[in-house]
């Protein structure tokens, strides 16, 4: 090889390091899962990965394409709630990257062999695990992320303690959806919210207990279900973005008219996986804009 094409390899090399170098703005990705949840919240070399989706490969592919490839290392997993829609992914998520600490809720409820080997696999690699309540915040790199939702009244559901290992049997949800970790994440004047697959009824608690406010991005609840986004939750949040994750061929008929015409209403811009595919939201804590192969298409 001569020295000019060796020069000229290097140079590209160092433009593609560049490229995937983090710089100091927020982005917050909803990955294409099909139909599930994963949002990828990135700010420098910290990241915070919220559900999973229901497959290894769709995740595998969103984190790669999102992540440096020299950084293997994942701060926080969150899973809402244990479903497979939820959860799929996360077998792969283990075996792909090191995950410092798992937060999730730990109720046992559909498919509870996967969540067994779930958390099997998480015991086999040490990961700590962490049990959420209403008012906890998490703190990193001039991001805040407060969970919502659930209450530290727990009632029936079947809980963790703690780690893995002190779990402690409290009973048994009737519906997991119901008790799913709902959080606000706050960079300076950016705000968004990611809430699982709550369902009206807790909607209009969070909206009781006077914590809804305006935010600019809104994870659609339990992927446009009729039974979610309720008028009075959706005026109080009042997204200028309202995100959908759905799979193109689903039996829920998700997302529902009702709930899209809903945000109409308030103003909102929907965008949904199924047919828009990944949306990245970037903000550097003043304004945010969405951005597609590096290009930004909207500002606000």
């Amino acid at each position: 090889m001569s020295w000019l094409k060796l020069v000229s390899l290097m140079f590209l090399v160092v433009i593609w390091v560049l490229a995937q170098w983090p710089d100091g703005n927020l982005r917050l990705v909803f990955c294409d899962v099909g139909q599930g949840d994963a949002q990828l919240v990135i700010k420098g070399s910290y990241q915070v990965l919220v559900d999973t989706g229901p497959s290894d490969d769709k995740i595998g592919m969103c984190l790669s394409d999102n992540l440096p490839f020299w950084d293997r290392r994942i701060e926080l997993v969150v899973i809402t709630h244990p479903q497979k829609d939820h959860m799929g992914g996360l077998d792969e998520v283990l075996g792909r990257y090191k995950i410092d600490r798992l937060v999730a809720n730990g109720v046992k409820g559909e498919g509870d062999g996967e969540w067994e080997e779930v958390v099997h696999l998480i015991e086999a690699r040490g990961v700590e695990v962490y049990v959420p309540e209403a008012g906890d915040r998490f703190g990193f790199e001039g991001v805040e992320m407060e969970v919502l939702w659930p209450e530290d009244e727990r009632g029936d559901e079947m809980v963790w303690r703690g780690v893995v290992e002190d779990k402690v049997v409290l009973g048994q949800a009737s519906d997991v959806n119901e008790i799913s970790i709902v959080m606000r994440l706050r960079f300076d004047r950016f705000t968004a919210m990611l809430t699982g697959d709550i369902g009206e009824k807790e909607e209009l608690a969070l909206v009781g207990k006077g914590v809804i406010g305006q935010v600019e991005v809104l994870k659609v609840a339990h992927h446009g279900s009729k039974y979610s986004s309720s008028e009075a939750f959706v005026s109080m949040a009042k997204p200028k973005l309202a995100v959908i994750q759905v799979g193109e061929k689903n039996t829920h008929g998700h997302p529902s008219s009702m709930v899209t015409e809903r945000f109409d209403t308030v103003g909102s811009r929907v965008v949904r996986t199924d047919r828009d595919g990944e949306t990245v939201v970037v903000s550097d804590g003043k304004s945010w804009w969405l951005e597609e192969g590096g290009q930004v298409f909207g500002f606000w």
